[in-house]
């Protein structure tokens, strides 16, 4: 009997791309402290902690009793956060502002920032961390801050100034809107917009000493991107579950608690909104952990509303299929195949070969593992020989990596 030999043409094709790694950022201010458990203030601040289920927390008006008695301590314990950082104190010695999180800070990345040495202008410290992120190159810094409130004279100018100490830092460390970068709190940024300043103003207290980097005229505004022209900080202008109400501070006809975020993130179709409770009955809002909550919580908790987030870290990596050759013959030694990650693996990742006709096209090993800070990975194929005259054949070989896993199922 005579068997001919068939021609197998090879289309090579990909399947998923990996996810790009997503953080859930939240801000919140948490009135007067945090109290002890059982104090309806404090129960309230855990439920809604809890709901939001953020990765990193900025919490605000954390107070010397919280530090003292390590309520803050206990309240990451309680909810996740191993990893705690509270900046020096400043003008306000009584209370801080604090950042919790699930993934650790990045070795001495946490920073104070308060005024440069011979000054003293800054009321609350900032507080600034590069968060390790997991399965990313591109972790995020993270500045949190309370500025001064109220509306005498004087006061406008100190916000003035405690942006322009964390604009500077982020000047010192080089970054800009091409970086992972939020800024968010309690910014109380009241008042009337586009004030001068040609000189200091009176009513300021008698400690306070102004930087000597500081060059007058001094401009104070009400809209917080301003501060950091050039670069590249936006304002994803945050709402309610409802999509409409904008105000984190029920009592006023002011935004105060902002959620800023470079123009990196802001490319990568961030989500964010401001939790309230009492809203949960009607708009669900983003996905949250658990059962919706009483509706009274958010009020019972705070003054504030919280304000939280899920930016992407990154695009995600491509994947690519590559092969010796594309024209096989039935019987002939087996082709290489090779995927190809457009990055080096952060973690060991899966990735599946299917041949659309296995008949035709046999892939010696269909399950390939890229190896950590690698980027390929290969195997072999061929066209058996099946004693079946069947002419030239077509065959696609896909490749698949799963996806990071969801934040939500």
């Amino acid at each position: 009997m005579r068997f001919f030999l068939a021609t197998t043409f090879l289309l090579l094709s990909f399947g998923s791309l990996l996810r790009a790694v997503e953080i859930r950022v939240a801000t919140y201010n948490v009135r007067l402290g945090l109290g002890p458990v059982g104090d309806p203030g404090r129960d309230g601040v855990e439920a809604v902690l809890a709901r939001i289920a953020a990765d990193v927390v900025a919490l605000q008006e954390i107070t010397s009793d919280d530090l003292a008695n390590e309520r803050i301590t206990a309240l990451g314990q309680t909810l996740g956060y191993p990893y705690l950082f509270i900046p020096e104190s400043a003008l306000d010695t009584s209370s801080r502002v604090a950042i919790l999180s699930r993934f650790p800070f990045v070795p001495n990345s946490p920073t104070s920032i308060l005024s440069p040495p011979g000054a003293n202008d800054v009321t609350r410290a900032a507080a600034a961390v590069v968060v390790d992120v997991p399965n990313t190159l591109n972790d995020p810094t993270i500045i949190t801050a309370h500025l001064k409130c109220c509306f005498e004279l004087d006061d406008p100018f100190r916000r003035a100034i405690e942006m322009t100490r964390i604009r500077n830092f982020l000047v010192r460390e080089g970054l800009d809107g091409d970086d992972n970068v939020i800024v968010m709190g309690d910014f109380n940024l009241l008042g009337s917009s586009n004030l001068t300043y040609p000189q200091i103003p009176p009513g300021l207290p008698p400690s306070f000493i102004l930087g000597n980097d500081i060059t007058f005229n001094v401009d104070y505004f009400v809209e917080p991107t301003r501060y950091f022209q050039g670069l590249g900080m936006t304002d994803p202008e945050s709402r309610q579950q409802d999509g409409v109400t904008d105000r984190t501070f029920p009592g006023s006809s002011t935004v105060l608690d902002y959620l800023l975020i470079s123009s990196a993130l802001a490319s990568r179709n961030p989500k964010t909104e401001i939790y309230n409770s009492n809203l949960e009955a009607a708009y669900p809002g983003l996905h949250k952990a658990g059962s919706p909550l009483p509706a009274p919580t958010s009020a019972d908790a705070s003054d504030h509303l919280p304000v939280f987030g899920d930016l992407q870290l990154d695009n995600g990596l491509g994947l690519s299929l590559t092969a010796s050759q594309i024209i096989l013959n039935e019987g002939e030694k087996a082709a290489t195949l090779t995927v190809t990650l457009d990055q080096p693996a952060l973690t060991p990742t899966p990735v599946t070969l299917v041949s659309g006709d296995p008949s035709e096209v046999v892939i010696a090993n269909p399950t390939l593992v890229i190896p950590t800070g690698q980027t390929t990975a290969t195997t072999s194929f061929f066209a058996p020989f099946d004693k079946i005259s069947d002419g030239t054949q077509e065959v696609a070989i896909s490749a698949s990596a799963p996806v990071s896993a969801s934040r939500w199922p």
